[in-house]
């Protein structure tokens, strides 16, 4: 209460101006929950929010997973870290081929137009070069052979015994093949590598070859390669 403040005046309303007022107060009211029914609430903004996000989340999934699944079918799965490995054959290829014979310095030239299109296959190719050393009666070779659908790395040789006559061993170190399949590490490529690059002797070479020297492959090998591998967050050595 306030003590001194006259008494507010009374205000007598008529029947109609009572009527009036009832009807702009229902009006009033009814002009406010037309309002909030189009207004959002809180609670369904928070709804919309996350359906937003749950989007964009289902969406990134999605691209990350496409990504990720790079299609390298049509290439030699080889690692990254093995692309000098394959300088190296090509480098130690070129020196021996000086004093190869002419006969077959043809598939020599095709074994290496193979050879430098991978990661991918040449087809009609199917050629089988090796580094021969002969001492007497024994023989080593180290050998790299080239096809349509694999890539393979070998060592062998024949060891010849007076009394018991001649024994021979071979060995895959490495094969790699179209579609996915791969057997042997980085680690076994380098130690192939070494044997080659050390090897003495003559080249020698097996197969057939009816291919396009002019076909060219496409440049972005190892690049989806790289993407591959990348994809799998793998280490480089080791399969």
């Amino acid at each position: 209460m306030n003590v001194g403040k006259p008494p507010d005046k009374n205000v007598i309303f008529t029947e109609e101006e009572a009527d009036a007022a009832r009807v702009r107060l229902r009006e009033w009211f009814s002009r406010q929950e037309s309002l909030s029914k189009d207004s959002p609430q809180a609670g369904d903004s928070d709804v919309e929010a996350a359906h937003i996000a749950q989007s964009d989340d289902d969406e990134s999934s999605e691209y990350d997973e496409d990504a990720q699944e790079e299609d390298i079918g049509d290439l030699f799965r080889f690692k990254p870290s093995e692309r000098p490995v394959i300088d190296q054959i090509e480098k130690t290829i070129r020196r021996h081929m000086l004093s190869a014979d002419p006969a077959l310095l043809k598939d020599i030239a095709a074994f290496l137009h193979a050879l430098g299109r991978l990661p991918y296959a040449t087809p009609d190719v199917s050629l089988d070069l090796a580094l021969m050393t002969r001492i007497e009666e024994n023989l080593s070779y180290v050998s790299v052979e080239l096809d349509g659908q694999a890539f393979r790395l070998s060592i062998g040789g024949s060891v010849n015994t007076p009394d018991v006559g001649s024994d021979s061993y071979s060995s895959t170190t490495v094969e790699i093949e179209l579609g996915g399949f791969r057997e042997g590490t980085t680690q076994d490529f380098e130690d192939w590598l070494d044997q080659f690059v050390s090897a003495g002797g003559v080249i020698e070479i097996q197969g057939d070859c009816d291919t396009d020297f002019t076909e060219s492959a496409p440049d972005d090998g190892w690049d989806r390669l790289d993407r591959y591998w990348e994809s799998r967050w793998e280490e480089d050595d080791g399969y």
